[in-house]
């Protein structure tokens, strides 16, 4: 039972959300609309499940206070943060990134996987000979075999989100970072894997199902883990980065990258900011430098009229959608999702805003 209580005396029933008149206007009381707070049994196996592998959270909290810094690093031009690097993820954090299709919900017949890469990751410049095994042997233990949390410590880009420090790197666009980049998947160095790049890949079908109540489909999305911590959800801290940083080789399509802020209502659980990602056929790789203030805001596929700029301290994941009505099969290789940050750039929002008129002659 849902209620909304504006006074002492006036109760309005089957509202959508509960609140709580206070001196300064409205105040949201219980998440769940007072629905779970009678499942007492309910709450002591959600936590229950969320405390029972607290050494492993134990280990990731230290990790996280004494490594990742979250909104601590300093403003230093040409400092980078590496999201996550595919060929050093272990087999069980890769698993973590979830792939769907309009044919999970019924309303397509599109298929979609993410899987390793064929190739080694050595990048395009290595010999064909060279790029024959799907697994390039390891340095120091298998992708698929299960780190301790002492372990994850000694390999830094062995989880989304990776535990590594900022860097201080070349500009992504220059010769430099790219050459810099094949040599790291060349000879990784002796604490990371080499476990092959991330393959999205899949077969788009524009073919609507006989229902009667669709015009049209067909896409694939892939995201990110979610940032958590004893089963709560935390967010990804961008700032004070300016750029987000990808390193990929596709097909020729254009793909979507999104960025999922952290919302509350439910009204704005669909809410992202996108900004296409273009790519070209062939083997060559791409570095892409694009701006958080260029990501524009959309909900459930369509541009909303009052746009606003990411929030960098309430991310909630990143993703990747393919939906160009195009159909037939598709490719995207990624090798790593990082941060960047730019003195030059002061651009706050890319789009300029305007207040419409109340009534439109």
């Amino acid at each position: 039972m849902f209620r909304l209580t504006v006074s002492r005396h006036v109760v309005l029933q089957n509202a959508p959300f509960v609140y709580q008149f206070r001196r300064r206007g409205f105040i949201k009381v219980d998440r769940a609309g007072g629905r779970n707070r009678e499942n007492v049994f309910g709450d002591l196996i959600r936590w229950w499940i969320r405390l029972r592998p607290w050494k492993e959270e134990v280990a990731t909290l230290k990790r996280r206070l004494r490594r990742h810094k979250a909104g601590f690093d300093p403003n230093v031009h040409g400092q980078t943060r590496y999201l996550v690097r595919f060929p050093q993820l272990t087999e069980s954090d890769f698993k973590l990134w979830r792939v769907c299709t309009d044919a999970d919900f019924d309303e397509g017949y599109s298929t979609a996987e993410f899987v390793r890469s064929p190739r080694g990751a050595l990048g395009s410049t290595a010999p064909d000979h060279e790029t024959t095994d799907f697994v390039a042997p390891m340095t120091f233990r298998d992708a698929q075999d299960p780190l301790s949390p002492k372990e994850k410590d000694a390999h830094p880009f062995s989880i989304t989100y990776s535990a590594d420090r900022p860097q201080r790197l070349p500009d992504p666009a220059s010769p430099e970072s790219y050459v810099r980049s094949t040599l790291f998947s060349l000879d990784p160095p002796q604490e990371c894997f080499n476990a092959g790049y991330g393959l999205f890949r899949g077969n788009i079908s524009t073919r609507v199902p006989e229902r009667g109540d669709l015009v049209r489909s067909g896409f694939a999305h892939l995201r990110s883990p979610e940032h958590t911590q004893f089963g709560f959800l935390m967010e990804y801290n961008f700032y004070p980065y300016t750029h987000l940083v990808i390193r990929y080789r596709g097909d020729g399509r254009t793909y979507r990258l999104n960025i999922h802020p952290k919302t509350e209502w439910d009204a704005f659980w669909f809410d992202m900011h996108q900004f296409p990602l273009y790519t070209r056929g062939g083997p060559y790789w791409c570095i892409s430098k694009l701006p958080l203030s260029a990501f524009y805001l959309i909900n459930r596929g369509t541009v909303v009229d009052r746009q606003q700029r990411i929030s960098p301290s309430r991310v909630r994941m990143i993703s990747f959608t393919l939906a160009d009505r195009l159909p037939g099969p598709f490719a995207l290789e990624i090798d790593y999702i990082a941060l960047y940050y730019d003195r030059f750039h002061k651009e706050r929002f890319a789009y300029e805003q305007y207040d419409a008129p109340a009534i439109v002659k």
